[in-house]
């Protein structure tokens, strides 16, 4: 793809969970923005080492962050500790995402409002959590095996099967539901107020 000099950044990572797996990436300069994922990637330590490898040849970061409240508070932080942050993924497709926090991060145009205090300042409400248990989301065809493992688009549904052929396989895809949606946003101090504007991103 990268020789095919498209017109606009590459980007990738999201299933990618160590400085090792991006090494490659960097070294022969296949991408333009990474996307690590803190929850799954070392969280923010090894996610920093990331930025930095990422930094010395001009990769840009932009945290893959579909989970919640805590990832987000992360990502953001980390955001605004590197200086090749590019873009937030923010989802709220879950309407006890606004609920789980005793006091919710703001959003203004386009910019989250990250508070000034101790830690990721973030204050669980607890009840909120306990009144939304996890629950096993049906994928469809989508990108889960029969046991709950992850397998991307047209992989061996069994796990420990052959990967020989997965190229050449359809690649199939179901969004959960219609509400399924991310918003690009970028974590902006709220003691700052001169706030950063957000451009587009793709995915």
């Amino acid at each position: 793809l990268r020789h095919a000099d498209p017109p606009m950044d590459i980007a990738t990572g999201e299933r990618l969970y160590s400085i090792w797996d991006y090494r490659p990436l960097f070294e022969q300069r296949l991408v333009d923005v990474i996307q690590p994922d803190l929850c799954h990637a070392g969280g923010i330590s090894e996610v920093r080492k990331i930025a930095a490898l990422a930094e010395a040849y001009y990769v840009q970061l932009a945290p893959h962050n579909p989970q919640g409240p805590l990832s987000t508070a992360a990502a953001a932080h980390l955001g605004m500790a590197i200086p090749n942050f590019l873009i937030l993924e923010f989802v709220r497709q879950d309407t006890y995402r606004d609920t789980a926090m005793r006091e919710a991060w703001t959003i203004e145009r386009g910019n989250l409002l990250v508070p000034d205090v101790p830690g990721l300042g973030v204050d669980l409400d607890e009840d909120a959590l306990l009144a939304s248990p996890f629950r096993r989301v049906p994928r469809g065809d989508g990108p889960t095996r029969a046991d709950g493992s992850i397998a991307d688009p047209g992989a061996p549904q069994e796990p420990g099967a052959s990967d020989a052929g997965f190229l050449a396989q359809p690649l199939r895809w179901r969004r959960s539901g219609p509400d399924c949606r991310s918003t690009p946003i970028r974590p902006t101090p709220s003691r700052n107020a001169s706030l950063i504007e957000s451009g587009h991103a793709g995915t």
